[in-house]
């Protein structure tokens, strides 16, 4: 068994591979009826057979259940291309051999190749030509080389690009119809490095093309692409240094931002490129379905299925949408906030990712734990009078987390907390005889001391016009009428209007003189008809009524 490659299609797993056996060499499909491999039994066909080998192999299946394949001869590096189809246990097959790049050319041969299926069901024929030195003939690799990606309409017509000088490539249809080619550069003294490049369903290139600066290795090779449900893309390569060799996925997780590589499979003391994988282009669960084999194990052709770990991260966010809760009067310098994400990065299609704000203030940031992906409301306590911000995160259910969102707008956050204060009149005094007296006002904008007010200015005493006033501390009079008990209220106003409870104290006016008279003397000197007393020496007694 040898070169094969997969492909998952409406819950069915499709192999084809080429097989040697004693002088008929023969390109083989199996097809399994679910995607549990392991616990089922499958279906064989010959496509083809005969005394040339295949080399390289690639399958895809569109929408309809066509199943399209594609190999290469070793003899004449003419690639195939066949469109079969199933039925009753059936296979039915129809090769196509009249364009022009599949027949044979004496100076050029196709090596590696890789189909794709447009969401339209259109067809990506992508495979790598090298030209031929036919001095002796000899495939030169290492600069004449080039990526030839062929589109082939449901209705059997046939568009090509090129790009040149590049080895490997391999290509992907994403959700809108985008075609993503990935490749490896022709070696550049002794590194090769990681490329990709973007058309539209025209085959018109996105301009510029994207590499990888930091993927560099001396050989890169068998990269393929695909598209996750979310439509993020997903990237298998193999790379090693001529001894050992890994299999590494990254995925994309933000515009021009990719996450570092993890490893899917390493295989030490190969020599030469011996690890050779294929992956799947439609993603299931994050999880690529993809086979892999290394050519110098001794297992004689042995083929592995794999799916590895979910390493993909969710898309970066949108930018939440931040607006008020409550309209009403705060107490305690706290404002209620409601955030909303805006949901317009792809979610998974069997489990939601979590996510979770951050918010910053010019007084305080407030981190909020992980809520569910429809908990759109997080409520989060802040001063009054900032510049608030937040931003959002999303988490899978396998614990891989995105990049934080682009902050939200500025929302500034209004003055809505009273302020408080007090009124003494003439220091506390309980009496007084005078109708004039003095108030001392003492007022604050803000029950726990902190800058964020606006500041009180205003006060109004028994109901008057509001009065200007600053600082913390100021004096005020006011005149009583009546004798008794009298109360002054007092309320203050700071700079946005929000007034406070009303504040009072007491005091008890008597304004009035005490009258009496001399009923009779008792001990006085009676002379021309007054009585006199000797008030200095005493021995005289009052009557006073």
């Amino acid at each position: 068994m040898a070169d094969p490659s997969i492909a998952v299609r409406n819950g069915k797993v499709y192999i084809v591979y080429s097989k040697a056996s004693s002088s008929l060499l023969s390109l083989e499909l199996i097809v399994f009826d679910d995607v549990d491999i392991d616990s089922i039994s499958a279906s064989s066909y010959t496509l083809d057979s005969g005394s040339e080998y295949f080399f390289y192999t690639d399958i895809a299946v569109d929408s309809q259940n066509n199943i399209y394949i594609a190999s290469t001869y070793t003899y004449d590096g003419i690639p195939r291309f066949w469109r079969c189809n199933i039925s009753g246990g059936t296979l039915t097959k129809t090769e196509e051999t009249t364009h022009s790049f599949l027949l044979a050319s004496p100076t050029q041969t196709a090596t590696h190749l890789q189909l794709a299926i447009s969401p339209s069901d259109d067809v990506a024929f992508v495979f790598n030509y090298a030209w031929i030195d036919s001095t002796p003939p000899q495939l030169m690799y290492d600069s004449y080389c080039y990526t030839a990606v062929h589109r082939r309409t449901a209705a059997g017509n046939w568009q090509a690009v090129t790009i040149n000088g590049v080895q490997y490539g391999s290509a992907a249809y994403d959700a809108s119809g985008n075609l993503y080619v990935v490749y490896t550069s022709v070696p550049c003294q002794t590194l090769n490095r990681l490329n990709y490049q973007k058309y539209d369903a025209n085959l018109d290139k996105y301009s510029p093309d994207y590499w990888f600066p930091e993927i560099l290795a001396s050989k890169i090779y068998s990269p393929h692409i695909g598209f996750t449900t979310a439509n993020i893309p997903v990237i298998q390569f193999v790379s090693g240094n001529g001894a050992n060799y890994e299999i590494l996925q990254i995925s994309q997780r933000a515009p021009k931002v990719w996450t570092t590589d993890s490893l899917i499979k390493n295989v030490s003391g190969a020599g030469e490129p011996a690890l050779f994988s294929h992956m799947v282009a439609d993603v299931r669960d994050d999880r690529p379905d993809m086979l892999w084999w290394n050519t110098s194990d001794g297992e004689n052709g042995t083929v592995y299925y794999n799916r590895p770990a979910d390493y993909v991260a969710p898309w970066i966010p949108g930018m939440p949408f931040l607006k008020w809760i409550d309209g009403g009067a705060n107490s305690g310098d706290t404002q209620v906030l409601t955030v909303n994400a805006a949901y317009d990065w792809p979610l998974r299609a069997d489990h939601a990712s979590p996510i979770k704000y951050d918010f910053s203030g010019s007084r305080l940031v407030t981190n909020v734990d992980w809520v569910s992906y429809n908990a759109i409301r997080a409520v989060a306590p802040f001063g009054d009078r900032q510049d608030i911000t937040a931003r959002v995160q999303a988490q899978d259910a396998a614990g891989n987390i995105s990049e934080w969102s682009p902050e939200a707008y500025t929302i500034k956050t209004l003055d809505r907390t009273s302020p408080n204060g007090s009124v003494i009149i003439n220091s506390g005094a309980q009496y007084t005889s005078k109708n004039a007296v003095s108030l001392a006002l003492a007022y604050a904008d803000s029950t726990n001391g902190t800058a964020g007010q606006s500041g009180v200015n205003g006060v109004s005493i028994n109901g008057s016009a509001w009065l200007t006033i600053s600082g913390a501390t100021s004096t005020s009079a006011t005149t009583f009428t009546n004798d008794g008990l009298n109360t002054v209220n007092v309320q203050y106003k700071d700079g946005s209007g929000n007034t406070s409870a009303v504040y009072s104290d007491t005091i008890y006016l008597d304004t009035a003189l005490p009258s009496g008279s001399v009923a009779s003397v008792a001990g006085g000197v009676e002379y021309g008809g007054n009585t006199y007393v000797d008030l200095v020496n005493g021995g005289v007694s009052l009557n006073l009524v």
